[in-house]
């Protein structure tokens, strides 16, 4: 007896069931208890082996002043995912008089930091972030006259965090995909001409703040969600919207081009390449991208944060040979003593209002430093003690030889 492999019943089921209703799901199955489950088993068939290739139009600079053009790779498969983002050309910048004096050169010249690079590795483990940014002076005619490049920032999350799925994920939104994760329920459902369905139900946008998810999903297009908005409880206006355009013919459909966007960030997203296969060789350089160790890179662990939320900084002191980077973490089991500077986690740009520490280079303490106040304090007694005793024996010697010497 010949044993079908699933994918071939489910597309036996899924022929038999267009040939009987103009969409892929009867009328009947479109509640809103089975919608969930629909959404969530397209967005299960795409992330279960899909590698994309994408352009992105992405802003940068603080508050966002330019945009730059983003070449995106994305692969992933069932438990795996992973990102590498280069700018490919970086758009004019706008020029602005920040009252920060520390933002400016003697010459009047505007201090940025912008990408040049972000590596993303997403597993059932965890999740891990490595930002290479540069810093550059902006002239009042919009120009780069000068760039330092940074050294690269490394964040690691556990499995499942926010950041690293927002980070990802809004790559993926603006095609139609990707929303069953950041909904929890359903309250209704309503079929317009062409198949438009509308949806109204509950959710989160990568952050604990709970709101209302407001859909429009295209039935005859595989359930693409072509229009997405998120209002969190209490507010009025949206935080977020997104919207996809075009159809991408595949095994599981996607939108050609679309938009995430926050109250104060945009993305422009289009589509170039999208094959259902997982790229490995992806795998391996992002892979070797975010398993930079001190110096070459400097830490943050937010698993492993104080009272504060502020996670454990690791920032040059050099992981010891004998030693993995996990057994670095054991000296922050002490209450950090270092100032820190608390504001909003910047990795995600404004798409929620959660506060995260961000601990500048100039007000952390390296883990170097922290050790050295660990140390005990009668090594610098020894020390002393041993330095007296050779003063001594030296003397002692020292008039022997005197004694010694043979008189006229």
């Amino acid at each position: 007896m010949r044993v079908f492999p699933i994918r071939m019943l489910l597309a036996m089921l899924f022929c038999v069931n267009l040939a009987f209703s103009a969409t892929p799901y009867a009328a009947a199955d479109r509640s809103p208890e089975n919608l969930q489950q629909i959404l969530l088993a397209y967005d299960e068939e795409f992330l279960s082996s899909f590698r994309i290739h994408l352009k992105a139009s992405i802003p940068y600079g603080d508050p966002q002043p330019g945009h730059f053009i983003g070449d995106l790779e994305l692969t992933g498969k069932t438990g795996e995912r992973f990102l590498k983002l280069t700018p490919a050309e970086f758009g004019k910048f706008i020029y602005y008089h920040s009252e920060d004096p520390l933002s400016h050169d003697d010459t009047g010249n505007l201090f940025v930091s912008r990408d040049v690079g972000q590596y993303i590795a997403l597993d059932v483990n965890k999740g891990i972030v490595r930002y290479d940014n540069e810093k550059v002076a902006v002239n009042s005619e919009g120009q780069v006259v000068s760039s330092v490049r940074q050294t690269p920032r490394i964040e690691k999350y556990a499995a499942n965090a926010n950041d690293p799925g927002n980070l990802f994920f809004r790559y993926i939104l603006p095609l139609g995909r990707g929303y069953s994760q950041l909904i929890t329920h359903v309250d209704s459902v309503s079929t317009g001409p062409g198949g438009l369905m509308s949806v109204r139900g509950r959710g989160f946008l990568f952050s604990p703040d709970a709101g209302r998810w407001e859909l429009e999903i295209d039935t005859e297009r595989q359930y693409l969600v072509r229009k997405a908005v998120f209002t969190q409880d209490g507010g009025i206006e949206p935080v977020f919207v997104s919207e996809s355009e075009g159809y991408y013919d595949s095994d599981v459909a996607l939108g050609q081009k679309g938009t995430f966007g926050l109250r104060h960030y945009s993305i422009s997203v289009s589509l170039i390449d999208y094959a259902r296969a997982f790229d490995e060789a992806l795998r391996t350089e992002v892979l070797g991208k975010v398993g930079l160790t001190p110096p070459e890179a400097w830490i943050m662990d937010f698993n492993l944060v104080d009272s504060d939320g502020v996670p454990l900084v690791i920032e040059s002191a050099p992981v010891p040979k004998e030693a993995s980077l996990e057994h670095l973490v054991e000296p922050i089991e002490v209450e950090l003593e270092s100032p820190i500077e608390k504001g909003k986690h910047e990795t995600i740009n404004g798409a929620t209002d959660e506060k995260k520490g961000r601990v500048s280079e100039s007000d952390t303490e390296s883990l170097e430093g922290q050790l050295d106040r660990k140390r005990s304090p009668y090594v610098p007694m020894l020390g002393l003690g041993v330095g007296i005793l050779v003063v001594v024996v030296a003397v002692v010697w020292l008039r022997r030889r005197i004694a010694d010497r043979p008189k006229a």
